[in-house]
């Protein structure tokens, strides 16, 4: 019993780091980005980065979403 508590516990943890990595990666660091939203597209992390301006979005479909092809942009892992 004490052992599935813990693994729950790392569970929502390591959801809430992803979480808040998702959040921050989201936000564009230029104010002249369009923002991605209203188009149902899901939060899967896979970071994305558009354009002159270096638009961060969480995802592709986020920056379909704001305007972009996917010519326009390049991966955005930091690996």
């Amino acid at each position: 019993m004490v052992a599935l508590r813990i693994v729950l516990l790392a569970v929502v943890l390591i959801v809430a780091i992803v979480g808040i990595v998702q959040m921050n990666t989201e936000v564009a660091y230029a104010a002249s980005c369009p923002t991605g939203s209203g188009c149902g597209c899901t939060t899967a992390f896979a970071p994305v980065i558009c354009g002159k301006q270096k638009c961060r979005y969480v995802n592709m479909c986020l920056a379909t979403c704001a305007g972009w092809t996917s010519s326009q942009c390049v991966d955005g892992n930091p690996n």
